[in-house]
């Protein structure tokens, strides 16, 4: 079982796709302030018995394959660490 408790943090530079180029427009490198708030994301992985996958956030989703699932960031998450 994994269990991870994560802040949720805050940018006050929008995505990641727009740091890249605020960063490299300035002569010295930019600077993003970003701030951790007293708030908390909660992940609980654990193998079922039926080998199904089932992920609960706004939704909830079951499905035979991880492949499967519709929430893009869980499916690569579970992609890149193997899970």
């Amino acid at each position: 079982m994994i269990i991870s408790r994560t802040p949720v943090r805050v940018s006050f530079c929008g995505g990641g796709t727009d740091v890249d180029w605020f960063a490299s427009s300035e002569p010295n490198g930019g600077m993003v302030t970003s701030l951790a708030l007293d708030r908390h994301i909660h992940v609980t992985v654990n193998r079922r018995f039926d080998d199904s996958v089932r992920v609960s956030y706004s939704s909830m989703e079951m499905v035979d394959d991880f492949e499967n699932l519709e929430h893009e960031l869980v499916r690569e998450a579970m992609r890149m660490t193997g899970v």
